[in-house]
């Protein structure tokens, strides 16, 4: 979409594989790395994504009036920022996180677990092919599970400060409040159903667009399976709030595997 100088067009395909590892220390701690590759192209999903808004009666975003596979990121606003980006980009290092995990309340029959963390994402992507932010960012989160029966509850609540430098800094609030809740129902001892909402309070702002400036909210459907150590998940997320700025459509997969 565009209107007249200040603009905000995107058409894209993000391919974000990642390599993770989690080690456990005394006392409840556990410090995490991710290492994201990123990917961006025309993508191969939009006749895919444009059957499934149709099965359901969902917003196509205007899919329709451009040609599959199409590639452009464009953001304009007079006097704040300029980015434009014609041709897809990648594989390409991201920003690596790394976190610090802690077991403030252990899980019991009677009361929830409560683990806090922090959180920093260094900017070692490149933010001229959209790979990175440029600037460092810093989280810290509680999140907060309890299981009862077949059923686990989660949720969570955490505040991200985000470093305001590089040409699209000045477009972001200094910071902002992210949340979920998720729903995970044990169908057997190997499998289980996953139903998540996650959202957030807005990034950006500036944009003449009121769509822009709204937070994202998206709603994930997925399955996982549980074979001792190996963990497979797999997970579709839905932007839930018609004109917003989160993705679409999410694929989702992840593979974990735990060692004593």
């Amino acid at each position: 979409m565009a209107g007249g100088s200040n603009r905000g067009r995107f058409d894209l395909e993000m391919v974000r594989p990642s390599a993770a590892g989690r080690v456990g220390l005394p006392f409840g701690i556990e410090i995490g790395l991710e290492v994201p590759i990123v990917i961006l192209t025309g993508g191969i999903a939009d006749g895919l994504i444009q059957g499934w808004h149709g099965l359901f009666g969902l917003e196509n975003g205007g899919r329709q009036k451009v040609p599959n596979g199409a590639f452009l990121l464009d953001v304009g606003v007079p006097g704040i920022a300029e980015w434009k980006q014609t041709r897809p980009s990648g594989p390409r290092l991201g920003d690596i996180t790394v976190d610090l995990r802690i077991q403030l309340l252990p899980p019991s029959r009677q009361v929830p677990g409560v683990v806090g963390s922090v959180l920093l994402k260094a900017p070692t992507g490149s933010p001229d092919h959209g790979a990175g932010s440029g600037a460092f960012d810093v989280a810290a989160a509680v999140a907060v599970e309890h299981g009862i029966g077949p059923v686990a509850v989660y949720g969570m609540v955490a505040v991200t400060a985000f470093g305001r430098t590089g040409f699209l800094g000045d477009l972001l609030y200094p910071a902002a409040v992210t949340g979920a809740f998720a729903v995970e129902l044990v169908l057997t001892p190997h499998w289980s159903l996953v139903v998540q909402l996650r959202g957030s309070s807005p990034f950006h702002h500036s944009f003449i667009h009121p769509w822009m400036n709204r937070g994202p909210l998206g709603l994930t459907i997925g399955s996982r399976l549980h074979f001792g150590g190996l963990d497979l998940s797999i997970g579709l997320e839905q932007d839930v709030i018609v004109n917003d700025p989160s993705s679409d459509v999410a694929l989702i997969l992840e593979a974990s595997i735990t060692t004593p």
